[in-house]
């Protein structure tokens, strides 16, 4: 069955955007320089160390915000910053706590994954600053299992059905327009069961990412079945291609992006014997593994939302305004890019009880 489309997220938004341009952003209550930041984080890991810190393998995702004032990149307008923090996967992570700094404006929650919303003044040309903590329980049970007939049957229905979901169900990056992306899928999968055909998709795929030079300078980064053809794939192009590859082999599956200071492009299947399996075409060599950054973003996303990159391809933080056309992103950031001349998303993963000794 075709997944849904949902739009009251987006109106959600709209209407949100149009309200802050009436909300007046400055005086800042809550100063933003390092040393404010640091003091915030502080005080809220030990808080947390003292709520949970009896409790083995909690994780904290740190995800700093900024946009620079320096005329390069700074940009007017009044909107918002919307900036994904964390997701619920169902067997695989749970959202314990999330606190930010300065305080949010809004939540928003999308698939699962949980968004927050701060004001963005741009009638001030001056540094902006945010931070968002998550903290999460990742679950590792059942992973020393191996099975010849692998299910997926603990996953709830809603969660199958979006795994599922096809390139044509879902028009995804225009997939459905490559009349030899079905069998291409298939010779990719081969034989086996699921999870087996599952290593299969990403070990091909990842063999054929084109190095990072050759990546710098293609020019033809929107044409994904061209790619297909030539079986010459930019890390982006194999996270997307091995994700709808295993679902047009009706593998359960999922691209993430996760709390990582480099970019990271995470994929990932289920199966009640094994827990979820992890690979990261952002480093191949590191091969299979069970034990992710604290995940940020799930893809491809199911309902309609308008405050996210790349329907969550990419997990980087932007800022927003509604216009008469609808939510447009007029101010992005780099991700992993961490200095005084850039605009940036950083995330990081820490163990609750290690950064708080």
């Amino acid at each position: 069955m075709m997944p849904a489309k949902f739009t009251t997220v987006s109106a959600v938004v709209f209407t949100f955007l149009a309200t802050l341009l009436f909300i007046t952003a400055f005086p800042i209550p809550h100063p933003q320089d390092e040393a404010s930041i640091e003091t915030f984080v502080d005080h809220a890991l030990k808080k947390w160390y003292s709520e949970y810190g009896a409790e083995k393998g909690l994780k904290v995702a740190r995800v700093d915000v900024c946009f620079r004032a320096n005329p390069k990149n700074f940009v007017s307008g009044e909107g918002a910053v919307i900036a994904p923090i964390g997701q619920e996967l169902p067997e695989g992570q749970r959202i314990i706590a999330t606190t930010v700094y300065p305080p949010k404006v809004r939540e928003l929650i999308v698939d699962g994954i949980k968004n927050v919303a701060w004001k963005y003044p741009g009638k001030y040309r001056t540094d902006l600053h945010y931070v968002a903590l998550s903290l999460v329980k990742q679950s590792q049970s059942g992973l020393d299992t191996k099975t010849d007939q692998p299910t997926f049957k603990k996953l709830p229905n809603y969660l199958i059905s979006d795994a599922l979901a096809t390139a044509k169900e879902l028009h995804e990056h225009s997939l459905h327009e490559c009349s030899a992306f079905p069998e291409w899928s298939k010779e990719m999968a081969g034989s086996g069961n699921y999870l087996e055909q599952f290593k299969k998709i990403v070990t091909k795929i990842s063999s054929m990412i084109m190095p990072p030079d050759q990546e710098k300078n293609d020019k033809s980064k929107d044409d994904i079945c061209a790619a297909m053809r030539k079986n010459n794939f930019t890390q982006h192009r194999a996270h997307v291609l091995a994700v709808m590859a295993c679902r047009q082999n009706n593998i359960p599956c999922f691209g993430f992006i996760s709390a990582s200071e480099t970019k990271n492009y995470l994929i990932g299947t289920y199966s009640d014997q094994t827990g979820w399996l992890y690979f990261d075409f952002s480093a191949p060599k590191k091969g299979f593994f069970r034990d992710p950054p604290v995940l940020l973003t799930r893809a491809p996303l199911i309902a309609n939302f308008s405050g996210c990159n790349h329907n969550y391809w990419s997990a980087k933080a932007s800022a927003y305004q509604s216009t008469q056309w609808g939510i447009y992103g007029f101010s992005r950031t780099n991700w992993g890019i961490k200095n005084k001349d850039s605009d940036y998303t950083v995330a990081r993963t820490y163990k609750l009880d290690e950064i708080t000794k």
